[in-house]
């Protein structure tokens, strides 16, 4: 027996075959008439639309034979792609390249074979389209132009497979596209919502104020016994803009992560340090109860950022003098990170609330600190590209318990 020999080109027609996404696909009608018709016109017991990838040829329709697929090493077709025209032998058993071959000796007892290439738009030989019989014979002038001309169908078949295909991502760009379009215009209207509902409030104090100025009602005493009064509702008003035009901007713009390895420990004390003198001004102690040496997967920038607005949020609803907890601990091959106050805790409708992706809600602090509500949303933006989400337990006048896992990763031997 003589094993076929590779191709010159034998990794691109290779990578050829594989673009065309047929190898181990279900059976389909098409392919499956035009073996029938091949071997109902060459007056064969077996035909095959055989392909040929870089250790077998795999049978995609078939009559005749039981087999899916066979060794590349053994097969008939692979000799058949050096060539344009069909391949033909005649007698398996008289032929040097074959009469020990396992398919000639034992089943399904080939001894006659002859394949037609099938070639890609590119050119590159894919595989064939074969008639096999259990007795010696030869192809008539007609029964190769049979062949021929089927060979052709399959080879059409083969590359409208590659068309439908670029259309199908074509169409998955579209839609994406759509999606995309689809979320910057919730990203609008929620940060019109936002705008409208937050800032209405200390814009029209502003308006009042300066409009009694221009009235003659405020003299220079009262204007400025005033501005003390009007400064915080100012920088309410920055700070809320701010907010607002950062959560727009990083949920338009902000690309899909690739996740790292991190230590943890370190980047929770310095959320912490960012809170200090918040917490400082309320009397909150921070209390920490990490496990040491732990690692996870994600995003060291943004998990600082996530807990350093859990940590916020946990002081401004923390009661004077109160403590809030911030923890790391393993829990199976996950590492959850959160924090954990005994503040005034949230209703079964805040809770809810929160937990939607494109809705902020925002209540007074216990000093009464305002917020926009978009803390918590921004966090639930940061770990959703992370692939995990935030988990809330929280208990009227008991407190909060804030929470996200990550993939825990070994620290290196």
């Amino acid at each position: 027996m003589i094993p076929p020999s590779p191709l010159p080109n034998e990794s691109d027609r290779v990578a050829d075959l594989l673009r065309h996404n047929v190898l181990d696909t279900e059976a389909e009608q098409e392919f499956d008439e035009l073996v029938q018709l091949a071997a109902l016109v060459c007056g064969a017991e077996i035909s095959l639309v055989s392909l040929v990838d870089d250790h077998r040829q795999w049978f995609k329709a078939k009559v005749g034979l039981n087999a899916e697929e066979t060794a590349k090493d053994i097969a008939f077709c692979p000799h058949a792609l050096h060539g344009r025209d069909i391949f033909e032998v005649p007698d398996a058993a008289l032929d040097e390249r074959f009469y020990d071959n396992p398919l000639v000796t034992g089943e399904p007892k080939i001894r006659f074979y002859a394949g037609q290439p099938l070639r890609s738009s590119l050119g590159n030989p894919l595989g064939t389209l074969c008639v096999i019989d259990r007795r010696p014979r030869q192809l008539s002038t007609s029964q190769r132009f049979a062949l021929q001309t089927l060979a052709k169908q399959v080879e059409r078949l083969l590359d409208l497979r590659i068309k439908v295909y670029d259309l199908s991502q074509s169409l998955r760009v579209i839609e994406q596209q759509r999606e995309s379009l689809d979320r910057l215009n919730k990203i609008k209207d929620q940060t019109l919502g936002v705008i409208t509902h937050d800032l209405r409030s200390p814009l029209a104090s502003l308006e009042n104020t300066i409009q009694l100025f221009e009235q003659g009602l405020l003299d220079g005493r009262k204007t400025a016994e005033l501005i003390p009064e009007l400064r915080p509702y100012l920088q309410q008003t920055y700070d809320k803009v701010n907010k607002v035009l950062e959560w727009a901007k990083d949920q338009a713009e902000r690309p899909v992560i690739s996740p790292s390895p991190f230590v943890v420990n370190p980047v929770l004390l310095a959320s912490g340090e960012w809170v200090e003198t918040m917490a400082e001004g309320k009397g909150v102690k921070l209390n920490y109860r990490l496990e040491p040496s732990l690692q996870a997967l994600g995003d060291r920038d943004w998990v600082e950022i996530v807990v350093r607005n859990l940590l916020t949020n946990a002081i401004k609803y923390s009661f004077q003098g109160g403590t809030v907890e911030v923890f790391a601990r393993l829990e199976g091959d996950r590492v959850r990170i959160g924090v954990q106050d005994q503040g005034v805790g949230m209703t079964a409708y805040t809770l809810e609330s929160l937990l939607e992706r494109y809705r902020g809600t925002s209540t007074l602090g216990t000093a009464r600190e305002q917020g926009t509500g978009l803390g918590l949303v921004l966090c639930q933006a940061y770990l959703a590209n992370l692939n995990t989400r935030l988990e809330i337990e929280s208990e009227v006048k008991q407190g909060s318990t804030v929470s996200f896992l990550l993939p825990h990763v070994l620290p290196p031997a």
